[in-house]
């Protein structure tokens, strides 16, 4: 993993070891806002070129808001 911090490493191998989908785990607060900015957006600026698709297993959008949910919980607790 060339370029990452020492403290990104361990939020990736923890991240590697959490189930967020299958446990039910609750986006952050900040991706959700985030999310649905953005998917707005890309939407009505961008003539909808990335396709954010959210709510269903393996849609693009909650691909996204679990990445942004492990950098914004690292985040709250001063890991990054």
């Amino acid at each position: 993993m060339s370029g990452l911090s020492e403290n990104a490493q361990k939020i990736i191998e923890r991240e590697k070891t959490i189930d967020r989908w299958g446990k039910g785990i609750s986006h952050h607060k900040k991706s959700l806002e985030l999310m649905n900015f953005i998917t707005e957006i890309d939407f009505h600026c961008y003539g909808d070129h990335f396709c954010w698709k959210l709510g269903g297993d393996g849609d693009n959008g909650e691909t996204l808001m679990f990445q942004m949910d492990a950098f914004f919980e690292a985040k709250d607790k001063a890991e990054l």
